[in-house]
This record gives C-alpha cells, structure tokens and sequence, in this order.
C-alpha cells in the first residue's frame, strides 16, 4: 500500500458530509413501520406503491448503509437504536426474501441473480458481524455462490469473494473462505495485459473503482489476502487516465460510467484520492446525492469506508 500523500488527503469531512447527505432519502425508501408486514423493506415501489409484484433485492444493501449511519459520527443519527433496529429489520427482510438455493431476485420473477445475491451477502455479512444479526441465511447465499462465477463480470466476481471471505469468518468455515479466496484467482486470471479488470469485454473506469474498492475492503479486513502487485496494475489505469479532478473520458469504455468509488484509491493509492477531492470540490464530479436510483447507497456505503479510512 502507498502511502505518499496520505496527510495531504486526509480532509475526512468532505467524504463524511457526501456520504451521509443521503441520509435522509435512504431511510425514506425504508419501511420502518413495525406492524408492517413488509417492515425493513427498502423497495419503495413495493411496499408503498405496490408497483412491483416481488421486491428488488438490490434496495437491501441499505443495511450496511445503516450500519454506518449508527458508527460514523457527526450526524443525529450516531449510536441511535432506532437505526440499529432498522438495519436489523433490513436484514430479516433479505432472510425471508431468499430462494430456496440461497440467491435472490432483482429484476424479474424467479430469478437467481448471481449479482445481486454476492453484493448482498457481503453487506449483509459486514453487518450482522457489527450488530451479532441473524447469520443462518448467510449459510444459504454462501452455498449458493460457492463454485458459482456467474457471468464472469469482474466486479460481481470481487463482490462474490468479499461475500465468501467475510462469510467464511463468520462461520470459521474453511470451504467457504477458500471459495472466496479461489474467486480472487479467477479475478487475477480476466486481468488485461493493460491491468484493468474487464467489464462486458473491455475497460470500464467505474466498475473498476468498483472492483479495486471491493479487493480494498477484504485487504483492510484479512491483511495479505490480495495480491498487491495486481493492485498496482490495476491503478496505473487511473494514473493514466484520472484528470486532477479525477474525472475521465467515458465515451469509449464498455459501459459508460461517470463515477469513481474513492475507498480503493484511498486505501491502495492515496495520492490518487487528492484528484478526486478536488473533482467534489470544485462540484465537477459524481457524488452519492447525485444519483437518483438504488445505487444511491452502494456509492454512499463506498463514501463512508473512505471516511472511516480516513479519520483512523
């Protein structure tokens, strides 16, 4: 890990204030009524407006967002039970809502999302882990990736093995955490001669920051467990092509995205992480409160690793 520029990166407020700006808005799609028979579901168009006949189990990644709102200070939220008690009925809602194999649905009837289900089993894993939640459907999602590499998209495969170490922790499983560890090797094995993890066939800048942040959090969480030396590959792609507002040129890439997640650049690369805070300070990059969908809190949870990086 790199640590030339960290100090002159570490202006934790601007992270923390970008991460908990959507506060709000995400325990707005949450129902938090306890009578509620859809209580800790954060699919507003299912629960409220009944728009949707099953609920998307990607909104669920709520959970760890509010597991964060309950440990970073600085907000009114801070060590309130009513956000740990809500996180937890979050995480009830994912254990009722698994299919029978332990995956989960996002966007149609009876679907088996190998994408969903390993981005929300490691948020949910991350945060029954803090809160001592209920774990026995972590069990059930891990069976269900275990040997699974679903389209091989390299950020969903990064995802995958976070879910699998974290949960081999949890179980103090062998099988489990080699499985996770077994995805990384599959990871190692898409990287391009270039160094990014391809996405859809090619380089895509964002869903790489995705990929290095989720490779980041198993390093901070098991030391030794990525290999360091593809991590430097893999960040002399933004070294090339990051301007000093950590913006880019997304026409070419493979799907087009505009944002950067900033916890793997501050934790492998921090010098990179100035660019970026420069790029939020000049209000000239993709922010959590920009976004309109779900996605509004994987970007944030993101924001708040870095934060808590940060003032550590």
């Amino acid at each position: 890990m790199d640590s030339s520029g960290i100090d002159s990166a570490k202006k934790p407020d601007i992270w923390r204030s970008c991460a908990l700006e959507v506060a709000e808005r995400i325990l707005g799609v949450l129902d938090r009524q306890t009578q509620s028979a859809t209580h800790g579901c954060f699919d507003r168009m299912f629960w409220k407006y009944f728009l949707t006949d099953f609920p998307s189990a990607w909104c669920q990644v709520g959970v760890e967002y509010l597991m964060w709102l309950y440990l970073i200070p600085g907000s009114r939220f801070y060590q309130n039970e009513k956000i740990r008690k809500w996180s937890e009925a979050g995480g009830q809602f994912i254990c009722k809502w698994l299919n029978a194999d332990g995956s989960v649905m996002e966007a149609y009837p009876f679907e088996r999302s190998f994408c969903a289900t390993s981005f929300l089993a490691g948020h949910y894993a991350k945060t029954a882990a803090v809160f001592g939640l209920k774990k026995e459907c972590l069990w059930e999602m891990a069976t269900f990736l275990r040997g699974n590499l679903g389209g091989k998209v390299a950020n969903q495969i990064a995802a995958a093995a976070m879910a699998q170490i974290r949960i081999g922790k949890i179980f103090d499983d062998a099988e489990i955490t080699r499985d996770g560890t077994s995805k990384l090797e599959a990871l190692y094995d898409m990287q391009d001669g270039e160094g990014f993890f391809p996405e859809y066939g090619g380089l895509d800048i964002g869903y790489n920051s995705i990929t290095i942040s989720l490779m980041a959090r198993i390093e901070q969480e098991f030391p030794g467990c990525i290999d360091l030396v593809r991590i430097g590959r893999a960040l002399g792609v933004f070294e090339r092509l990051l301007d000093e507002h950590g913006s880019y040129s997304y026409a070419a890439t493979t799907r087009k995205t505009q944002f950067i997640y900033p916890f793997g650049l501050a934790f492998f690369k921090p010098s990179l992480l100035r660019q970026l805070q420069k790029g939020l300070e000049d209000n000239l990059v993709i922010r959590p409160s920009w976004l309109d969908d779900r996605y509004v809190s994987e970007l944030a949870i993101d924001y708040c690793y870095t934060s808590n990086l940060l003032v550590d």
